[in-house]
């Protein structure tokens, strides 16, 4: 079975517990294993996050939203104007793909798609990242 990365907060973790006295028990146990399926996303476009821990123009980490309920985002490549080279971002964990010292400049980003046995890379036709982004900030694509 392949292992998937549900990073949930406190509140919604506390949710899981099948009776709100039983929480702390929950929070004990730390890490759990957590039976699911995937559902269809109404959603059309791909949505990005900067994720709240980056720092402009330092370190940079997107969080992929919206990916659809078939589709599995293997990997993430930005652009870099200069140097004409595509840039891997590193896994952090789940949906969260990170980058050292991103290039400057606006960033277009393109995906790595697997859905229903077929793999392919996605891309906007567009920068995505505008060249002053700020943490915190949503981005919706035309992926």
């Amino acid at each position: 079975m392949e292992r998937t990365d549900f990073i949930l907060s406190y509140r919604v973790y506390a949710k899981l517990a099948k009776q709100p006295n039983m929480a702390q028990h929950l929070f004990a146990k730390g890490v759990v294993e957590v039976e699911y399926r995937r559902v269809s996303c109404k959603y059309g476009n791909l949505l990005l996050k900067i994720h709240e821990h980056s720092k402009y123009p330092h370190y940079l980490a997107i969080v992929v939203m919206n990916q659809g309920g078939a589709t599995d985002i293997l990997a993430v490549e930005v652009y870099e104007e200069e140097t004409k080279e595509w840039i891997s971002m590193r896994r952090a964990y789940g949906a969260v793909f990170d980058l050292s010292s991103p290039p400057s400049g606006e960033l277009n980003v393109r995906l790595l798609t697997s859905a229903r046995a077929e793999t392919k890379w996605v891309q906007s036709d567009k920068a995505v990242i505008p060249a002053e982004w700020k943490a915190g900030a949503t981005i919706e694509t035309d992926i």
